[in-house]
């Protein structure tokens, strides 16, 4: 299994939590991690860009919020940028942007 990635700072899993309780219920004391650096903003952009690439899928209304967010923690961003981010349209990301 590919390594569980770990925001540094906060110890918070971005991706693999599932990973990491099916090692917990197999018994495993470690698993492989590999340490992100960068902000909790840039963190949470992490976990939504690896969640919409593979895994269980978010859902729309989901993804939706998750652009809500990015937008507020990343307003220079263009709509197509948090597009790719969130699996969803730039023209859902420009609503949302507007309201």
């Amino acid at each position: 299994m590919p390594p569980i990635i770990v925001h540094r700072d906060s110890m918070r899993v971005i991706d693999g939590l599932h990973r990491l309780r099916a090692a917990q219920l197999r018994g495993h004391s470690t698993i492989a991690v590999t340490f992100y650096d960068g902000t909790e903003a840039d963190a949470f952009v992490l976990a939504v860009e690896s969640n919409v690439r593979h895994g269980l899928p978010l859902s729309l209304p989901d993804r939706k919020r998750a652009a809500v967010r990015i937008i507020a923690t990343h307003p220079q961003w263009s709509d197509r940028k948090i597009a790719s981010v969130t699996g969803i349209a730039p023209a859902t990301v420009a609503d949302v942007r507007r309201s």
